[in-house]
C-alpha cells in the first residue's frame, strides 16, 4: 500500500522539513514522520509540526505541484475534504496523483477519478490513495531529478507542468533548450509552441510561449490553425533563430511548413508564412542538424513515404530531396554516431495510439542516396513503452564519446483520447547494441556517463 507523504531528508529520528518540499505517494510505512497526517481547522498538515499541506507558490494554473510550508493560513493551505477528494480554496481543483510509487502530488480540475479518491486512515494517520500514501521524502525535487521517472508528469523548476510536446532540442551557449506543442487541449486556437531551457537536463526553466496560433496570417483559410512539432534552427551568419513547424488545418488538408524567426533564442518570433516543401505535401517532420553544422529537413511526404531535403542557407526553404525511405512512417528523429553512421528512429502511421517503432541505418556515412535499411523495432515492444518518437538527444561522456537519448511522446497516458495529459519518456540508445532502447522506470544520464551535452 502506498501513502501521500514527503522525501525524507533522513529516516533518523532527527526528521528535517522545509519550506517548498515537495509531496508525492509512494509506499505506506507504519508511522514515518513524512507520512503521518493531522486535519486541523481547514488545514492539513505533518503531525506534531506547523508544516502544512499547500499547493506551491500558490499557483492555480492545473498540474501545479503540492509542498509543504510553515503553516500561516494562507488560501493556498486551505483545503475542503468532501466525499473522498480533498479540494483547494485556491480554486476548487482537487488534489492527485497517480497510484505509482513516487508520483508527484498535484492539483487538477475535479474530475472524481482514482487519482482524486483519498481516504484518512485515522489509527495510522496516513492519507492513502488506492494503495498508496501521501509522502513527503528524499530526493525528490520540482523537476525531474538525478533519477529520471519516465511516462508521468514532469514539471519544471517552479513546480508547473511541462507542456512542449513534439519536442524538438538546440544547444545554445551551456544551454540545451526544449521546443515543444503546448498543451494538446480542445482550444485549438490556445495551441501554439512553448519553450523551456536547461544547463544539466534536470532542472528546466519555463520561458513561456514564444510562438501563439494567432500569429500565423497570410494563410489561404481561416484558423485555427494545427501547429506541430516545432523545431529551431540558428543561422551562424545572420545569428538569427528559425522556428519550422507543421503547419496545417484541422482536417490535415494544408500540409505546410510554417517558419518563424527571432534574433533572440527564446523569442519573441515573428510569423514569415509558410511553404510547400520542394514542392510535395508535408505532413510530420523534424530537423536534424549534421556535426557539421548542415541543417536538414525529414518529413512525411503526403504520408507515402519519408523525404529528407537540405535546408536553404536562409533557412526560408529546402534545396530538393537528397534522401528518401519508400514507406509511410512518421515521428522521424535522425542521430549520428561516432562511426558517422547514420540512425533514423521512425513510427507506423496510427494516429495518436502508439505502435511498434522502426528504425533504420543507412548503408553509407553520407546523407545523399537512399540506402536506409531498416533494423527493426529497438524497443522490442509491440506499442514502443507507449510512445511515439520525436527527438534524440546527443551528450557526451568524459572522454568525449557521445551518448544518445530517446526522447519519446507518451500520448495515452491516461488511455485513448489522453492528450491532456500527455508526458515524455527519455530512455538511453544503446547503440553499441543494435541501438535498442530498453525501458527502465528510473534512469540516470550518470550512469551512461553522460557529463555534457
Amino acid at each position: 500500500m502506498m501513502c501521500l507523504g514527503m522525501v525524507l531528508l533522513s529516516m533518523a529520528s532527527a526528521v528535517t522539513f522545509f519550506d517548498g518540499q515537495r509531496v508525492k505517494v509512494d509506499l505506506c510505512w507504519l508511522t514515518p514522520p513524512g507520512e503521518s497526517w493531522q486535519v486541523v481547522g481547514d488545514s492539513i498538515r505533518i503531525i506534531n509540526t506547523n508544516m502544512c499541506l499547500e499547493v506551491y507558490q500558490g499557483s492555480t494554473a492545473p498540474g501545479s505541484g503540492v509542498a509543504i510550508s510553515t503553516c500561516n493560513n494562507a488560501t493556498r493551505q486551505q483545503w475542503t475534504i468532501k466525499n473522498g477528494q480533498i479540494i483547494t480554496s485556491l480554486n476548487g481543483m482537487c488534489l492527485t496523483a497517480d497510484a505509482e510509487f513516487k508520483s508527484l502530488a498535484r492539483i487538477e480540475e475535479c474530475h472524481g477519478g482514482f487519482s482524486q479518491k483519498w481516504k484518512f486512515d485515522r489509527q495510522y494517520n496516513q492519507i492513502i490513495l488506492v494503495d498508496v500514501c501521501l509522502n513527503v521524502g528524499p530526493d525528490w525535487p520540482i523537476s525531474p531529478s538525478d533519477q529520471q521517472r519516465n511516462g508521468v508528469p514532469w514539471f519544471d523548476e517552479t513546480g508547473q507542468r511541462i507542456e512542449a510536446h513534439g519536442p524538438g532540442f538546440i544547444k545554445v551557449g551551456n544551454r540545451m533548450y526544449w521546443f515543444g506543442e503546448s498543451q494538446k487541449n480542445d482550444n485549438l486556437s490556445s495551441h501554439g509552441v512553448n519553450c523551456y531551457s536547461s544547463d544539466d537536463l534536470k532542472v528546466w526553466t519555463d520561458h513561456g510561449s514564444i510562438f501563439q496560433n494567432d500569429q500565423i496570417s497570410g494563410i489561404p483559410f481561416q484558423g485555427p490553425y494545427v501547429i506541430e512539432r516545432p523545431k529551431v534552427m540558428h543561422n551562424a551568419t545572420s545569428n538569427t533563430f528559425a522556428l519550422w513547424f507543421h503547419l496545417d488545418d484541422v482536417n490535415y488538408s494544408f500540409r505546410r511548413v510554417g517558419v518563424a524567426t527571432s534574433q533572440d533564442i527564446t523569442g519573441p518570433y515573428q510569423f514569415e508564412g509558410a511553404f510547400l516543401p520542394d514542392g510535395h505535401p508535408s505532413l510530420d517532420m523534424s530537423i536534424f542538424t549534421d556535426r557539421d553544422g548542415t541543417n536538414y529537413f525529414v518529413r512525411s511526404v503526403n504520408n507515402e513515404y519519408v523525404g529528407i531535403s537540405k535546408v536553404s542557407d536562409d533557412m526560408m526553404s529546402t534545396t530538393g530531396i537528397i534522401s528518401s525511405i519508400p514507406v509511410p512512417r512518421e515521428g522521424m528523429a535522425i542521430f549520428r554516431d561516432d562511426d558517422g553512421s547514420l540512425y533514423m528512429i521512425t513510427s507506423h502511421l496510427t494516429g495518436w495510439s502508439p505502435n511498434a517503432m522502426d528504425m533504420f541505418k543507412k548503408a553509407s556515412t553520407e546523407m545523399n542516396g537512399s540506402d536506409w535499411i531498416s533494423i527493426g523495432n529497438p524497443t522490442w515492444n509491440d506499442i514502443s513503452y507507449n510512445t511515439q518518437s520525436a527527438s534524440v538527444i546527443r551528450c557526451q561522456d568524459d572522454k568525449g564519446a557521445s551518448v544518445f537519448v530517446y526522447v519519446g511522446d507518451r500520448w495515452n497516458y491516461y488511455g485513448p483520447g489522453g492528450l491532456l495529459d500527455a508526458t515524455y519518456v527519455w530512455l538511453p540508445i544503446d547503440v553499441k547494441n543494435e541501438a535498442n532502447i530498453q525501458w527502465m522506470d528510473y534512469w540516470n544520464l550518470r550512469m551512461y556517463d553522460c557529463m555534457s551535452f
